[in-house]
């Protein structure tokens, strides 16, 4: 039942913050919207980055982070080892991160904030269902009688 539990985690971790991120970055389009092509490809979305302004990049690198915080946090309460599911969502967000640096240019500052990040955002997740964990269950234990 843990293992269950535990890739139960992992798949909500990865495509809950998927979806989350991807709704930020709708909303982030209509709030800040970037002059991207009718056809993307990977050169025309290069392009479109390189007109970019760095506010474009903030508001983009503030979802990363705060989606991969919350849907590690997720993953670790839904998971019966929260530490192991930070570190395993951790990996494979801040892989997902890299390829994506890898496929689309952006510029340095970006991409050494974007990898750091998202593995502190990551940490952060599990920190905070490890306290969540901790204080339902000091919640659930019976008081010590005197």
């Amino acid at each position: 039942m843990a293992l269950f539990r535990l890739m139960g985690g992992l798949l909500l971790s990865v495509l809950g913050t998927g979806m989350l991120i991807n709704l930020g970055q709708v909303l982030l389009a209509r709030l800040m919207p970037l002059d991207l092509p009718q056809n993307p490809t990977l050169e025309r979305i290069a392009e479109a980055l390189q007109r970019a302004h760095s506010t474009h990049f903030l508001a983009l690198l503030a979802n990363y982070i705060v989606m991969v915080a919350l849907g590690t946090m997720l993953a670790g309460l839904v998971s019966t080892r929260p530490r192991t599911m930070a570190w395993i969502a951790g990996i494979l967000f801040v892989g997902a991160s890299a390829l994506n640096l890898m496929l689309i240019r952006h510029p340095a500052w970006f991409s050494a904030l974007n990898l750091a990040g998202v593995a502190a955002a990551a940490w952060v997740g599990q920190r905070i269902a490890r306290s969540i964990i901790a204080r339902g269950d000091a919640r659930r234990s019976p008081s010590p009688s005197a």
